[in-house]
């Protein structure tokens, strides 16, 4: 055989040999999975937001004076009108505090008619007879202030 069909005879049979028909592969099989099935509900959905809710006329009350609650007189949301009675408080610590200032009261007008009739004889200064006035009008202002704290429930002597 010559040289070129030699070549064509090795081309021929690598043809043949690459035509042949080869056994088929299987296709992969695919894996089972699990099938979940979702229930359909109705789902309410809130939206929480910060703000804050004010009304129209916003009024701050404040007591006069330090103390507890004892009693309210009026319900949350319910209209008022000026000088409405809100709320009780306790006063005990306010009555102590009006006795204490009468006895300072009583103290200071024991020592104004004291001196009274030294001055009179020249035996002290009027100096110290209007200081100790003045001690008796600061203590019956002192009293006044804790009997118009308490709701002038208490008396001036």
């Amino acid at each position: 055989m010559k040289r070129s069909h030699y070549f064509y005879f090795v081309i021929g049979l690598l043809v043949l040999q690459a035509c042949k028909q080869q056994p088929q592969q299987q296709a992969p099989v695919a894996l089972p999975y699990p099938v979940i099935s979702i229930p359909t509900k109705t789902v309410i959905a809130h939206n929480i937001y910060p703000a804050s809710v004010e009304g129209t006329n916003n009024s701050s009350v404040r007591a006069k004076v330090p103390g507890y609650i004892t009693q309210v007189q009026v319900d949350e949301g319910q209209k008022v009108r000026k000088g409405q009675v809100l709320f009780k408080l306790e006063t005990q610590s306010l009555s102590q505090d009006a006795e204490a200032a009468k006895a300072n009261i009583n103290a200071a007008q024991v020592e104004v008619d004291k001196l009274i009739p030294l001055v009179e004889k020249n035996i002290i200064s009027s100096v110290q007879l209007e200081t100790a006035k003045a001690k008796l009008a600061q203590a019956k202002s002192g009293y006044s202030s804790i009997a118009a704290n308490i709701g002038n429930r208490c008396t001036t002597p």
